[in-house]
C-alpha cells in the first residue's frame, strides 16, 4: 500500500489525474502541453471539454527536462501535443517512436518570427511576447477544433477571450514602458529578447539560453561596463532558479536585484494562490521593469 500511495503521489504532482493506464477522465480527451506557457493556453482555449496535462511539473525549469516513461505514455495517448519546438530537445527521439498516428501535433513556433541568441542558436522564449502568444492561441485553438470539430464554437470564443486579455496585456505594457529615463535592462537569463525587441528595450544577458550556464569573465565585465555607462540601478533574476550569480554580480556592481519571471512554469504555491500568465506579466513583470527603468 505504501509503494501504491507513493506512484499516486508522484503521479499527482507531475502529470495530474493521468495515470497509466492512458484513459481520459470522464471520457474527455487529453491534451498535452510541453511546459507551463503553453499548458496556460491550451487549458485556456480547451476549458471543460478537454483534460489537459503538463508535462513538467510545477516550478521546475523545463530547458534541461526530460521526459519521464509516463511523461512519453502520456504524450502517446493524447489527442493534441502542444508544444515550443524549440525548447524541448527530447522531442526528436520521442517523436520517431511515435505510435500513435492519429496524434495531432502542434509546433506553436512554427512560422512566428525569431530571434537569434548570442550563442548563435534560435531563441525559444516567443510566448513573452504578448503579440506573438495570440498567434500561439490560434494555432492551439485550431488544433482542438480539428480534434473535436462539435467544439469549434466553444473553443473559437474561449480563444477570443484570451487573444482579447493578450491585447490588452499588449496595450499595458506599450503603454507602460513607452516614457521611462532608462531603455536597458540587466537580466540573469537570455530569455526576455523578444519582450524586449517587442517594446524598445536593450537587454543584456549574465547567462545564456539555459538558465545553469556560467557566465564568463568576458560577460561578467561587460554587465559592468554596461551598468556604468547606463546608470541602470538593477538586476533581474528569476523564480526557479537560484539567484546566487546575479546577486553576486550585483553586489559586485553595487546595484539591486529584482525579479523578472520568463514564465517557464510556476511553484505549485503560487499556482493556489491564482498566479498565471497574464497575472504574472501584468502584477510582477511590467511594474518591475518599469521601476527598473524609471518610467513616468
Amino acid at each position: 500500500m505504501v509503494a501504491v500511495a507513493l506512484v499516486v503521489t508522484v503521479l499527482a504532482a507531475g502529470l495530474g489525474y493521468y495515470l497509466v493506464t492512458g484513459s481520459s477522465r470522464n471520457g474527455k480527451p487529453i491534451v498535452v502541453a510541453s511546459f507551463y506557457p503553453y499548458y496556460f493556453v491550451a487549458l485556456s482555449v480547451g476549458g471543460d471539454r478537454v483534460n489537459v496535462l503538463n508535462l513538467v511539473p510545477p516550478g521546475v525549469e523545463p530547458h534541461d527536462w526530460e521526459p519521464s516513461p509516463l511523461a512519453v505514455k502520456a504524450i502517446y495517448d493524447a489527442r493534441v501535443f502542444v508544444y515550443n519546438g524549440y525548447v524541448e530537445t527530447y522531442l526528436p527521439r520521442v517523436l520517431a517512436e511515435l505510435p500513435n498516428t492519429g496524434l495531432i501535433l502542434v509546433n506553436t513556433s512554427s512560422g512566428l518570427p525569431t530571434r537569434i541568441a548570442e550563442n548563435g542558436q534560435i531563441d525559444p522564449h516567443v510566448w513573452l511576447d504578448p503579440v506573438l502568444m495570440r498567434l500561439i492561441v490560434g494555432k492551439v485553438a485550431t488544433a482542438l477544433i480539428r480534434s473535436d470539430p462539435a467544439g469549434s464554437l466553444y473553443y473559437d470564443t474561449n480563444a477570443a477571450s484570451l487573444n482579447a486579455s493578450l491585447a490588452t496585456l499588449h496595450s499595458a505594457f506599450t503603454d507602460g514602458l513607452a516614457s521611462c529615463n532608462l531603455r536597458t535592462i540587466v537580466v540573469a537569463h537570455e530569455a526576455f529578447d523578444y519582450l524586449s525587441a517587442r517594446y524598445g528595450l536593450t537587454v543584456v544577458s549574465i547567462q545564456g539560453l539555459s538558465p545553469d550556464a556560467e557566465p564568463t569573465p568576458q560577460k561578467i565585465q561587460e554587465i559592468l561596463d554596461t551598468v556604468h555607462r547606463t546608470g541602470v540601478k538593477y538586476l533581474f533574476y528569476e523564480t526557479l532558479v537560484s539567484p546566487q550569480v546575479a546577486q553576486t554580480l550585483a553586489d559586485e556592481a553595487h546595484i539591486q536585484t529584482m525579479v523578472l519571471d520568463p514564465l517557464e512554469g510556476i511553484a505549485s504555491d503560487r499556482i493556489a494562490q491564482g498566479a498565471n500568465y497574464l497575472t504574472i506579466m501584468r502584477d510582477t513583470n511590467l511594474p518591475n521593469l518599469r521601476t527598473a527603468l524609471e518610467c513616468a
